[in-house]
């Protein structure tokens, strides 16, 4: 995964592999936010990437790169389904199988705060679980993200 100039000045994002460089990527997506590149993490399979894009001051979406067949798709997860005002949504862990993935988010909007962690499925990004606590949630217990851990704000 690497970034380019799009038009407009907007960050593109290019997934590429060995085979296919800067010239040829798998996948370009631009957007008008911020691109979190450090943020890139690749699931053990090799068919999903997850990548923080924050496109306003307070609102950071968690954008998954997934391979269908032979082509790469990418999908946004917001932080909730609300009129953006607050919030979050970051990448929490890989479950093996590459089917699914552990999601944080947390979001102000609508006179309401609301935290979920999520075992999300990778092909709909619907929850297959979700609770308040991570500890209420086995897949979090097995399979977080040591890094997210380490370095999220939700836990606190």
């Amino acid at each position: 995964q690497t970034t380019a100039r799009g038009p407009v000045v907007s960050p593109c994002i290019l997934l590429v592999d060995a085979k296919n460089g800067v010239q040829r990527p798998l996948l370009r997506r631009c957007t008008y936010g911020i691109v979190w590149t450090e943020s890139a993490t690749l699931n053990r399979e090799g068919t999903a990437l997850a990548l923080a894009v924050q496109p306003a001051d307070s609102w950071r979406e968690l954008w998954l790169f997934r391979k269908e067949g032979n082509a790469w798709t990418v999908r946004v997860l917001p932080p909730a389904a609300i009129l953006p005002e607050v919030g979050y949504a970051e990448f929490a862990g890989w479950i093996p199988g590459g089917a699914q993935m552990l999601v944080a988010r947390e979001a102000y909007g609508e006179g309401k705060v609301r935290r979920n962690f999520e075992l999300l499925r990778l092909d709909t990004l619907s929850p297959v679980k979700q609770a308040s606590d991570p500890g209420a949630l086995s897949a979090f217990q097995r399979w977080q993200d040591p890094a997210w851990k380490r370095a999220t704000l939700s836990l606190r």
